[in-house]
C-alpha cells in the first residue's frame, strides 16, 4: 500500500479481519468505551470553600468532552474522590452511574484511585489485587505488587470490565521495567479466571513496540505480553504530553474499532482521552 508504513499496513490488515469476523458472527451488544486519566488534578472541589476559576473552566472541559464524544463507560484512572466526582456528575447533569476504588493504604502524594463512570447497570464491583509472577508477597500485602494500585473488576452479567494502571519506569530503571512486565502476566493469569467478553483499559505506561530501555535491558514489550491474548483497538497516535502512547483499549471476545484521541488541553492533564466502540 503506497504512503503507509508496516505497522499501518498490520492495522488495516487487522481491522479487515475485525470486519470479516464480525460478518460471519452477528454482534448484538454495542458500547462506546473511553479511559482517561485525570492527573489526580484538584480540580472538583477547591482549596478550602471556594473555587478558583481554572478548575471550573477545566471541570467545564472535562464535562464538555464526555457530553461530545458520548462514551457508555469511562474509566477515570488517577481519579479524584467519590464525592468530588458525585459532585461533578450532579453539577453538570451527566447520565452517569459511579464506580469508585481506592488505593490500599491511604492518600499519599502520588494518584492511584481508579473509578468508572458508566450508563450501564452493574452487577458488582471490586478491588483485585491478584498474585504476579515471582512475588512472594501474602495477600494483605499483594498491593504492593500493584503499585498500590490493583485492578478495578466491574462485570455487567456476562460482560466484565478491568481498569488497569501498570507501574511507570520514570525512573528509567530496569527493576521498573520488570515490575510492570509482572504486573502485565498478573494481569492475563487473572483474567484467565474470569468467563466470557472482556474490556481491559486504562494506563499501561507503555507504547507498543520496543522502547530504547526495553532494548537495553533486555525485557519484553509489555503491550506486546498483553497483545499476545487481548486485541487492542488500534492506534498510534501520542496520547501523553512527553510523546508516549500508553492509554489503550483492549478486548476480548468481540470486535473492536480503531482508537480515538480527543485533543484536549495539556493543561487539564499530561494525558489525553482515548475511546472506541466494541461489540460482543
Amino acid at each position: 500500500m503506497p504512503g503507509c508504513s508496516g505497522f499501518q499496513i498490520r492495522n488495516i490488515l487487522l481491522l479487515i479481519l475485525i470486519l470479516a469476523i464480525s460478518a460471519a458472527f452477528g454482534f448484538t451488544e454495542e458500547y462506546l468505551v473511553m479511559t482517561w486519566n485525570l492527573m489526580d488534578m484538584d480540580l472538583f472541589d477547591g482549596r478550602g470553600t471556594e473555587r478558583v476559576s481554572w478548575q471550573l473552566e477545566a471541570e467545564e472541559e472535562i464535562a464538555g468532552t464526555l457530553r461530545r464524544v458520548g462514551p457508555d463507560i469511562v474509566l477515570i484512572v488517577e481519579a479524584p474522590s467519590f464525592t468530588e466526582l458525585e459532585g461533578f456528575v450532579e453539577r453538570n447533569r451527566l447520565d452517569y452511574s459511579i464506580v469508585h476504588v481506592r488505593q490500599q493504604s491511604g492518600r499519599r502524594d502520588f494518584a492511584d484511585s481508579m473509578a468508572l463512570l458508566t450508563r450501564e447497570k452493574v452487577a458488582w464491583a471490586v478491588l483485585e489485587t491478584p498474585p504476579v509472577p515471582g512475588s512472594v508477597r501474602k495477600s494483605e500485602t499483594a498491593y504492593l505488587d500493584w503499585s498500590y494500585r490493583g485492578l478495578l473488576v466491574v462485570e455487567y452479567g456476562s460482560l466484565t470490565i478491568i481498569g488497569v494502571h501498570l507501574k511507570s519506569p520514570w525512573d528509567g530503571k530496569r527493576r521498573s521495567y520488570e515490575i510492570r512486565d509482572a504486573q502485565a502476566r498478573g494481569l492475563l493469569n487473572y483474567l484467565h479466571t474470569i468467563n466470557g467478553s472482556l474490556i481491559v483499559l486504562g494506563d499501561f505506561n507503555d507504547s507498543p513496540g520496543l522502547d530504547e530501555k526495553e532494548r537495553v535491558f533486555g525485557v519484553p514489550d509489555t503491550i506486546g505480553i498483553i497483545e499476545g491474548e487481548l486485541l487492542r483497538s488500534p492506534g498510534d497516535e501520542v496520547t501523553q504530553e512527553k510523546g508516549f502512547n500508553p492509554d489503550h483499549i483492549f478486548i476480548r471476545g468481540g470486535r473492536v474499532g480503531f482508537r480515538r484521541t480527543e485533543e484536549t488541553d495539556w493543561n487539564l492533564s499530561d494525558h489525553r482521552p482515548v475511546w472506541t466502540r466494541v461489540e460482543f
